[in-house]
């Protein structure tokens, strides 16, 4: 097999085998296997021609591909924004397609469109909420848009999911997920929610300054979204179990 790294995708792969088939002054890639890492690669496509200008329709597919330095390298320049966002890590199964229209001497080489799918084995994603652990879904990149597609996995204690959608650079984006088991803790005063306590209760009236403070588990959806650098958060939490403490520390307030 050979070592190769084809100049519009440059991922470096080993072992590559297969055969082109000659077809109306173009070429057909015919089983093209190669490896990347711990990942096989497949290829198929078409090149039109032999001139530089030429148009091409050529698919790759990945298994098991290690979402490494190289990978992130091979992208185009705008996908590495994209990339940023979330800096996935891990294992993942990855189809690129690369697609460009014929050109002519007048006007050269005309742009190349890639597209490039990964659905996560394993590994982790940063998120706007943290970095989801232990990940499964799918991330799709095209025309300048990330797009996340029922990713699952763990958040610190609490089970996530997450879809949504973000352009490259300081675009709009906006975040759907829902959790589960999501720890919450919550410390205010009695006097700032206007609460006072019973006199003779912790010190009477003087203990309405006194913390409040809330410790349990809840479940929680909500959407998050960013147009024209104005950020919106809507959460609905559902409390499970917790305990609040109230005017009393030695009365908390349980089974919330």
């Amino acid at each position: 097999g050979l070592t190769a790294e084809y100049f519009r995708f440059p991922l470096p792969v080993e072992d590559v085998r297969g055969g082109f088939r000659l077809v109306d002054g173009g070429f057909e890639l015919q089983n093209l296997m190669a490896r990347h890492g711990s990942g096989i690669i497949r290829g198929s496509g078409r090149v039109h021609s032999t001139r530089s200008f030429t148009g091409f329709e050529l698919q790759f597919r990945g298994t098991n591909i290690p979402l490494d330095h190289a990978l992130y390298e091979a992208l185009p320049r705008e996908y590495r924004a994209l990339w940023d966002e979330t800096r996935p890590i891990g294992l993942a199964d990855v189809d690129v397609t690369l697609t460009r229209p014929s050109g002519s001497r007048a006007t050269g080489a005309l742009p190349t469109d890639t597209v490039v799918t990964a659905r996560l084995l394993t590994g982790s994603a940063r998120l706007d909420q943290g970095r989801v652990q232990e990940t499964d879904g799918l991330i799709d990149i095209r025309d300048g848009v990330l797009t996340v597609r029922r990713l699952r996995g763990t958040l610190g204690d609490a089970l996530v999911e997450v879809s949504g959608w973000a352009q490259s650079g300081d675009g709009p984006e906006h975040w759907w997920f829902e959790a589960g088991d999501v720890p919450v803790s919550q410390t205010t005063s009695a006097a700032a929610v206007g609460l006072t306590p019973p006199r003779g209760v912790a010190g009477g009236v003087a203990s309405g300054l006194a913390p409040l403070a809330f410790a349990g588990t809840a479940d929680v959806w909500g959407q998050i979204a960013q147009h024209d650098a104005q950020r919106a958060r809507e959460l609905t939490v559902h409390i499970k179990d917790g305990q609040l403490g109230s005017f009393d520390p030695a009365h908390a307030w349980g089974d919330a």
